[in-house]
């Protein structure tokens, strides 16, 4: 049987009696039961043994010369190594003094000589099981504290800013071999099936970073092939029986970034003094690395969305100072230049040039338009890049001649590595471009949007087409055949055929809108313009026929107006009622409200009538802002349901509310405290305090109803019924005088020397009149018995305390703690039973 066997259903046992008879006896009855059994002939011998080789139990006798066992015990448990081995006495003496003696020196159990072999074996089992049950709980104990300590350093390293994905995954390597005992860490990037060494961190002799080894060749395979975390130790891998490893994959949006893995190979690589791995993986020592590869990833992630951010970020500035340049270009020509000049100097191209239609679109010549830097060429490069402009200025392409009548042609960019190698028809100035020193070129096309109709959607067309060139030795920026860069200059030429359609478009709206006050026009179901009727429009309407008459609301609108405006068309058509809609456009100077009426002339035309409404909408909205502030103030004043009412009521307002409960609260010696500050000093303190008071009142549904000085008046119960108003108000209560103990500023402190800032509280629950009364500067007040009272709980309590009445506490006493002041006298009233509100009960 093997010690793992042993210990799991028997147990070591040390058997000590000066007797060889007892003692052979014992030894024997023990191992016949499968126990693993030592001996030991005196005290000093079963000191000595128990030192070398923990036992699980020792039997122990008391009447031994030199030591009795009484003097053995003492000394085990005063010992660190031995104080928790369990010892059940044996002995002939069973007198009740030596039985508790036994115990009174650390003895677990005791039995009686001559004994019963049934007795010892089940007293042995029975301790036997409770040291196994001490020793599990003594490994959870110890397996808990080092869970806690490695949530502790995940909690370290999880709030820790870091520079950089170096000393990010470095910090993770170095604490997760520290938590493991092993030398070895390793973050690893997978990209199509290569194993790129990321951070190392070891004992061993350090590895160079970045290092790439084929994926399989590594213990990362089964991690990535699995998709989850793979653990093994000495004989559990039969490949590598000498390794403990640990892997797991680090998420990265979904998809595997890499592989966070930990290891030890025989022989062990730890320093001499630091512990050694030598065992398998705990579930909670694996939950830790797998929360270490998600912290990981959550980085990596984070990283890699603010890189996203930042190209984001560039991209668009670029967009926006190409889109403003080429808006504020006065013509087409001069929006190219600007085009071309943004793109180069921001993507790093050394130069860029325009290509345009002819006018009868039969081929492409070159513009006027061009860029270049000419920062990094000598004089001999320099004057072969002006031949090559030369040569340009002298080309034409046909349709798919070359690589720019390709682009032409298909509408989509092209892209040339080495232009130096291509042949004459698909570059011809390549021998230029070779003395010049350029050698990659990229060609975009400007497209116009493409036109929509109710049948079908007509590509635009190719207004121009950009081409950039970039010199060899050029390293200012990433190499152009990157996607993002491609993407990006796309996206400008995207953008530019964008803005020249709209210049056109433009063009055409500002000629409509400069006479749009009441316009006539007959429209067909797609919304081309048939003929505009001679009307006797407003001057800002003056517009010419020819301008509208045959094109379509697509070709003078955006296309989201221009397919609502159609949508409107076919609604009219088929209903055949009249249809009412206005819709907004922004121009170049200004945002205009258009009303539209369509109204049915035939099956498949409608009669137009558009109108100018800005400086309607203009005053609609300035009334609409003017009666939300008007309203806003109002409900800053009174409650919604006393503004309402004022507003549908003239005179005065007043509502009989039979249950409401009232607080009032006053700042305990305020008139000195006042005297000591400026007014602005004390303007502002009351702002804090009852600033404060005011969000508790709407935190507890309740209605402040004015302040007077230093006085606070708050009610629950009305205008609209409250059925728990006193609690409530009781809750407020306590979280005034709260906020006040925390509301100590230094600047009162020193005005009372030292003294905390306090208030008195009085609450009463009765009837009142509320309402509002008089003509002008409206408040909403109470009136009634009630009031007074609750006032006179407030200046007749107490510093700090809160004062109720019976009536309120009647209500609140199930809720919450009180301490009875007592008989009082209350001016106007006598002799009143009232109450200090303690809390809140548990």
């Amino acid at each position: 049987m093997t010690r793992d066997a042993i210990e799991q259903h028997k147990g070591n046992i040390l058997v000590v009696d000066d007797i060889p008879a007892n003692l052979h006896l014992l030894v024997t009855m023990l191992r016949q039961q499968g126990y693993e059994v030592r001996a030991a002939v005196n005290g000093h011998l079963a000191i000595s043994g128990a030192k070398t080789i923990l036992p699980d139990l020792i039997l122990l006798d008391i009447m031994m010369p030199e030591m009795d066992g009484y003097e053995v015990c003492q000394q085990l448990k005063a010992n660190e190594k031995t104080q928790e081995i369990p010892v059940i006495f044996l002995s002939a003496l069973d007198d009740t003094v030596d039985k508790v003696k036994a115990f009174e020196v650390g003895g677990v159990d005791y039995i009686s000589k001559p004994f019963q072999k049934e007795e010892v074996f089940a007293r042995i089992e029975n301790q036997l099981h409770l040291r196994s049950l001490q020793k599990r709980v003594t490994e959870k104990n110890q397996q808990l504290q080092k869970f806690n300590a490695n949530l502790k350093q995940l909690h370290r390293l999880n709030t820790t800013s870091y520079q950089n994905l170096e000393e990010l995954c470095n910090d993770y390597l170095q604490t997760g071999c520290q938590m493991l005992e092993v030398p070895t860490g390793i973050v690893s990037r997978i990209e199509n099936q290569c194993y790129t060494l990321q951070a190392f961190q070891s004992e061993i002799p350090e590895l160079p970073t970045p290092q790439k080894f084929d994926l399989e060749d590594t213990h990362c395979a089964l991690v990535l092939q699995s998709k989850k975390t793979i653990a093994y130790a000495g004989a559990d891998n039969e490949l590598k029986p000498q390794t403990i490893y640990i892997g797991t994959p680090i998420w990265v949006n979904e998809s595997i970034y890499g592989i966070l893995s930990f290891f030890r190979t025989d022989p062990c690589a730890s320093p001499p003094g630091e512990r050694c791995r030598d065992r398998a993986f705990a579930s909670q020592e694996i939950d830790i690395i797998e929360l270490m590869a998600q912290s990981l990833g959550k980085w990596i992630a984070t990283h890699q969305a603010e890189i996203e951010r930042q190209r984001a970020e560039e991209e668009t500035q670029l967009l926006l100072t190409v889109t403003q340049a080429i808006s504020q270009a006065p013509d087409f020509i001069s929006a190219l230049e600007d085009a071309l000049a943004h793109v180069c100097e921001a993507s790093g191209w050394s130069y860029g040039e325009a290509w345009i239609p002819s006018a009868d679109r039969s081929m492409l010549e070159c513009s006027p338009a061009w860029y270049w830097n000419c920062s990094d060429l000598d004089d001999a490069r320099a004057a072969a890049l002006k031949e090559f402009r030369d040569r340009s200025l002298q080309l034409t392409f046909t349709p798919n001649e070359g690589l720019l009548g390709r682009v032409w042609m298909n509408g989509e960019p092209a892209y040339l590595a080495n232009i130096t190698t291509e042949s004459y028809s698909e570059f011809n100035r390549n021998d230029l471009a070779q003395a010049s020193g350029m050698k990659s070129a990229l060609a975009i096309p400007i497209v116009a949007p493409p036109v929509a109709s109710a049948r079908k959607r007509v590509p635009g067309k190719v207004l121009a087409i950009l081409m950039f060139l970039l010199l060899e030795s050029s390293q200012t920026r990433p190499h152009p055949q990157e996607e993002r860069l491609a993407e990006l200059a796309s996206a400008v030429a995207t953008q530019l055929g964008t803005i020249m359609q709209q210049k056109q478009v433009e063009a055409e709206q500002r000629a409509i809108f400069s006479a749009m006050t009441d316009l006539v026009i007959v429209k067909d179901r797609s919304g081309r313009c048939l003929k505009v009727a001679p009307t006797k429009t407003p001057q800002n309407w003056a517009i010419s026929a020819l301008e509208i008459t045959g094109k379509t609301l697509h070709e003078l609108f955006p296309a989201d107006i221009a397919d609502r405006l159609v949508a409107s068309i076919e609604q009219t058509l088929e209903t055949r009622e009249t249809t009412n809609l206005e819709y907004n456009v922004r121009m170049s100077d200004r945002e205009m409200w258009l009303e539209a009426t369509i109204s049915p002339l035939s099956e498949n035309t409608v009669i137009w009538v558009g109108r100018d409404i800005s400086d309607r909408k203009r005053s609609e909205l300035a009334l609409r802002i003017a009666n939300q502030k008007s309203e806003s103030l109002l409900l800053n004043i009174l409650p919604r349901k006393i503004a309402e009412q004022l507003k549908q009521t003239r005179g005065a307002i007043a509502e009989q509310f039979d249950d409401v409960t009232i607080l009032f609260a006053d700042i305990v010696d305020f008139t000195p405290l006042s005297a000591q500050m400026s007014p602005i000093e004390l303007v502002n303190l009351l702002n804090q305090i009852f600033s404060t008071f005011d969000k508790l009142a709407e935190h507890y549904g309740l209605e402040k109803i004015k302040t007077i000085g230093d006085a606070y008046m708050v009610v629950g119960g009305l205008p609209d019924p409250m059925p728990n108003h006193a609690s409530a108000i009781a809750d407020m209560a306590l979280a005034m005088r709260l906020a006040i103990i925390k509301f100590q500023p230094e600047r009162i402190k020193e005005l009372r020397n030292g003294q905390p800032l306090q208030i008195r509280i009085g609450i009463n629950t009765g009837s009142v009149v509320a309402g509002v009364i008089g003509m002008r500067k409206f408040i909403y007040d109470l009136w009634g018995d009630t009031v007074n009272v609750a006032s006179r709980m407030e200046s007749q309590g107490e510093a700090g305390r809160i004062q109720i009445t019976q009536e309120t506490y009647e209500r609140l006493n199930d809720s919450y703690s009180f301490e009875k002041r007592g008989l009082i006298s209350v001016k106007g009233r006598g002799e009143m039973t009232t109450y200090w509100l303690a809390g809140k009960k548990d």
